[in-house]
C-alpha cells in the first residue's frame, strides 16, 4: 500500500532539520514548514533581474520572466509593442507536425496561456493562435495519426509521459467543452482520461523512485509539469500529491548538491551537461533555490528557474533549505526503478518485480518510463502498441 510518508521522508526531514541547526523558533514561515515570503521572492527576484537582461520574444519563458518582474519589482515595465503575432508559428507547425520535444514547447506555452494570457504585453491575436495550437493539440499516443503523417514523438519516458498528461489535464480544466485533440473528445472528456495517468505517475515515483535518477537533464523536466500542475490545477489532491513528489525531487537536489553543483550518478545525462556543472540544466533552478554558488545564472529562459520564479502556490519546505546548505557528513542509501533481468535466459510469460504484468497494456508506462522498450521481456508488448496505434 502506497504511503505518502514515503514521498516526505518525513523522519528523514526532521531528523536532518535538526542536524542542519539554525533553528529559529520565531521564524513563522519555519514554523510553517517553508521558506519565508520574503525568502522565496527575493531568491525569485534575484533570477527575475539577471533574466530581463534580454528580451527575446521568441522564448515564452523569458516573456513569462518580463511579465513576473513586472508584478515583483515596482517600477519594472517590460518593452510593449514588441512582439509579432507570428513569433511562435515554427513551433506551432511543430507541434502540429508531431516533432520530438513538442510537449515541452507545449507546456511552456500553457504557462504563458494559464498565467499571462491577459496581459497588455501579449497580442490579442498571438494568445488566440497558443489557444489553437493546444486545442489541437495531439496529447497522448492513443489518439488516432492522420493517414500518412508519422508521430515522431517520444512519449516513453517519465518526463515526457507527466507532460504530456499535465498539458492534456489542464486545457480540459481550462476548456471544459470544446471538443480538442486529435480525437476531438471534448475537454471534459480528455481531463477525466489524464486524471488517473497523473496519479499513477505520482504513485510511481513514490514506491520506485525515478527511473531517470539524480538527472541532471530530467529533473528540470520533472520539476516543471509538476510546479504547472501545483499553480493551475483546482483539484486539491492533484495539488497536494504534486507538491509532495516535488518536495521530493528538491530533496534529491539538495541532498546531493555542493556549493551549487548536482554532483552525483545521473540516470540519464549527456556530454553538453557533464563537463562543467554550469552546463546542467539543474543549475539555474538549484541556484535560485539554494543560493549556494559564487557562479552566475546561465541563462535567461531557464524553465526550472523561470516556473520557480512566478511559483503563487508552491513555496520550499525549510527543511530542505538548511539541508542544501549543510556542511554535515552522511552515508546515503536509496532506490530508484524496478530490476528487470534483461539477459534472461528466455522463458515463456515472466512475471515482472512485484508481480507486475509484462503483457498488460496498462503497464507499458511503467516499462517504458524505465526506457525498457527492448528489454526482452517487454519486447511482445512494445511491438503490439507500435502496431497498434503506427509508432514506427
Amino acid at each position: 500500500m502506497l504511503s505518502w510518508l514515503r514521498v516526505l521522508g518525513l523522519a528523514a526531514l526532521l531528523a536532518l532539520a535538526a542536524a542542519c541547526g539554525d533553528d529559529d523558533d520565531s521564524d513563522a514561515a519555519a514554523a510553517e514548514g517553508v521558506v519565508s515570503e520574503d525568502y522565496a521572492n527575493s531568491r525569485s527576484l534575484d533570477y527575475l533581474r539577471y533574466a530581463t537582461t534580454s528580451f527575446s520574444p521568441g522564448s515564452p519563458l523569458n516573456l513569462i520572466a518580463h511579465m513576473e518582474r513586472e508584478r515583483l519589482d515596482p517600477g519594472y515595465q517590460a518593452p510593449r509593442g514588441m512582439i509579432a503575432t507570428d513569433v511562435y508559428d515554427a513551433t506551432f507547425a511543430k507541434m502540429a507536425n508531431l516533432l520530438d520535444t513538442r510537449d515541452f514547447d507545449a507546456l511552456y506555452l500553457l504557462n504563458l496561456l494559464l498565467g499571462y494570457g491577459d496581459h497588455p504585453l501579449l497580442p490579442a491575436e498571438l494568445v488566440d493562435k497558443v489557444e489553437r495550437a493546444l486545442l489541437d493539440f495531439k496529447f497522448w499516443f492513443t489518439e488516432p495519426t492522420p493517414e500518412g503523417m508519422i508521430d515522431n514523438s517520444y512519449y516513453w519516458t517519465e518526463n515526457h509521459q507527466l507532460i504530456y498528461h499535465t498539458v492534456e489535464y489542464l486545457m480540459g480544466q481550462e476548456y471544459p467543452d470544446e471538443p480538442m485533440g486529435f480525437d476531438r473528445k471534448t475537454g471534459r472528456e480528455h481531463q477525466a482520461h489524464a486524471r488517473p495517468k497523473i496519479l499513477r505517475w505520482f504513485e510511481h515515483r513514490a514506491r520506485w523512485g525515478f527511473f531517470e535518477w539524480h538527472s541532471n537533464v530530467y529533473y528540470q523536466k520533472d520539476l516543471t509539469p509538476l510546479l504547472t500542475l501545483i499553480e493551475f490545477a483546482d483539484d486539491e489532491e492533484i495539488r497536494t500529491k504534486a507538491s509532495a513528489v516535488l518536495d521530493l525531487l528538491i530533496f534529491d537536489l539538495a541532498l546531493h548538491t555542493q556549493r551549487g553543483a548536482f554532483g552525483t550518478t545521473h540516470g540519464r545525462s549527456y556530454k553538453k551537461d557533464k563537463m562543467t556543472s554550469l552546463h546542467d540544466d539543474t543549475w539555474n533552478g538549484v541556484k535560485l533555490l539554494f543560493d549556494e554558488s559564487t557562479y552566475d545564472y546561465q541563462s535567461t529562459g531557464a524553465p526550472d528557474a523561470v516556473l520557480l520564479s512566478r511559483a503563487r502556490r508552491y513555496r520550499m519546505p525549510e527543511v530542505l533549505l538548511r539541508i542544501a546548505k549543510s556542511e554535515m557528513s552522511y552515508t546515503d542509501r536509496e532506490r530508484m526503478s524496478l530490476p528487470i533481468d534483461e539477459l534472461g535466459p528466455y522463458q515463456e510469460n515472466p512475471v515482472g518485480p512485484y508481480g507486475l504484468s509484462f503483457t498488460d497494456p496498462e503497464n507499458i508506462d511503467i516499462w517504458w518510463g524505465m526506457n525498457a522498450l527492448t528489454a526482452w521481456p517487454v519486447v511482445p508488448l512494445t511491438l503490439q502498441t507500435f502496431e497498434q496505434y503506427n509508432l514506427w
